[in-house]
C-alpha cells in the first residue's frame, strides 16, 4: 500500500512541472475562469447618483438635537454648492457655524476650509452621514436623518 501512495507522489510531482509549463505559456486573450465572472457578479455596486434637491432640508441626528439646515445655491454644474448651517451645539465644537460645500460625486458634497475637512453623504433620500474631520486628528460623525417636522406649517 506505501508503494501505492509513492508512486501517486511520484507521478503528482512529475506532472506538476508541465502543468505549470503550460498555464504560462496559455494566450492573453483567453477568456477568464467562471470562477472570475462569479465573483465579479458578486461585487458591491457603486453609489447612487441623488439630485442636489434630495439634498436639501431640515437634518437631525436625533429628535431633541438642533437640526442642520442644508439649502443649495441657484448655480447649475460646477459652480452649484450647498450651504451647510450648523446648529450652536455643533458650531461650538468645530469653530464654524457656515459650510459651503462641492460636489464630489453623486451622493457626496465636501468642503475643505483648514484646519476642517467636512463630507455630506447621502445614504439614502432620508438618512446621512456628516463627518468633520479636523486636521489635528479629531473626527465627529453624524448619523442624520430628514427631519421633515421642523419644516411642516401649523
Amino acid at each position: 500500500m506505501t508503494r501505492f501512495f509513492s508512486f501517486s507522489a511520484a507521478a503528482l510531482l512529475s506532472i506538476t512541472p508541465a502543468l505549470a509549463a503550460n498555464a504560462t505559456t496559455a494566450q492573453p486573450d483567453a477568456k477568464p475562469a467562471p470562477v472570475a465572472r462569479a465573483a465579479k457578479a458578486t461585487a458591491p455596486e457603486h453609489k447612487s447618483a441623488y439630485p442636489t434637491a434630495l439634498f436639501c432640508g431640515t437634518w437631525a441626528m436625533m429628535a431633541a438635537a438642533d437640526a442642520i439646515e442644508v439649502v443649495a445655491n441657484k448655480a447649475a454644474g460646477p459652480a452649484a454648492r450647498l450651504l451647510l448651517t450648523l446648529p450652536p451645539m455643533y458650531s461650538r465644537v468645530v469653530k464654524q457655524e457656515h459650510f459651503s460645500l462641492t460636489r464630489l460625486d453623486g451622493a457626496t458634497w465636501t468642503a475643505s476650509s483648514p484646519p476642517l475637512t467636512l463630507t455630506f453623504t447621502l445614504q439614502s433620500e432620508n438618512t446621512a452621514l456628516l463627518v468633520i474631520n479636523s486636521t489635528d486628528g479629531h473626527k465627529m460623525e453624524l448619523p442624520l436623518y430628514r427631519d421633515e417636522t421642523r419644516t411642516q406649517n401649523p
